[in-house]
C-alpha cells in the first residue's frame, strides 16, 4: 500500500486504465458494443442451484475486475462513445452483482454508469442505457430500503 500511494493519482489513473483494457480484452465483453440489460439480473431465478464450473465464473470475475480498474481511470475517458461503452460494462456488472444479489454492487455499478454518461444521458444513442442503468439503481436502492 505504501508504494501504491508513493504513485501519483494521474500515473494510478492510467495504470487502471490500462489493467481494465487488458483484461477486458480478455472477456467476451471487451470488444463488444452490445448493452445488457438490468433486467437480466432481475429475471434470474435466486432460489434455484446451478451448476457453474470454474470456465464459466472466470470470465464474470475476471470482467467485474476489468470494470473496476476501468471505473478508476474513468477521468481519463473523455470520448462519447468509449464512455458509452463503459457505461454498458457497468451496467453487465449490476446485472450481474444482481444475479448474485448483491444489491449494493449493482448500485455501485449502476451509479457508476450513469457517471460515465453524465451530460450525455438522454442523448438518442444512450436513452436506453440510460434507462437501464436508472432503472437498476432504482431496483437496488428498492432492495437495500
Amino acid at each position: 500500500s505504501a508504494v501504491y500511494d508513493g504513485i501519483a493519482v494521474d500515473q494510478r489513473r492510467q495504470i487502471h486504465h490500462r489493467i481494465g483494457m487488458f483484461l477486458g480484452s480478455k472477456t467476451v465483453f471487451g470488444t463488444s458494443m452490445q448493452h445488457d440489460s438490468i433486467e437480466t439480473g432481475r429475471e434470474h431465478d435466486h432460489t434455484q442451484e446451478e451448476e457453474q464450473n470454474d470456465s464459466a465464473v472466470l470470465p464474470l470475475q475476471l470482467f467485474s475486475i476489468a470494470t473496476d480498474h476501468i471505473n478508476e481511470g474513468s477521468v481519463l475517458i473523455t470520448d462519447h462513445s468509449q464512455r458509452a461503452r463503459f457505461a454498458g460494462w457497468n451496467l453487465h456488472a449490476a446485472a450481474e452483482s444482481l444475479k448474485s444479489s448483491s444489491f449494493q454492487g449493482a448500485l455501485h455499478y449502476c451509479k457508476n454508469g450513469i457517471a460515465f454518461l453524465a451530460g450525455k444521458v438522454w442523448t438518442e444513442d444512450t436513452h436506453e442505457l440510460s434507462c437501464s442503468l436508472f432503472q437498476g439503481a432504482a431496483f437496488a436502492l428498492l432492495a437495500l430500503g
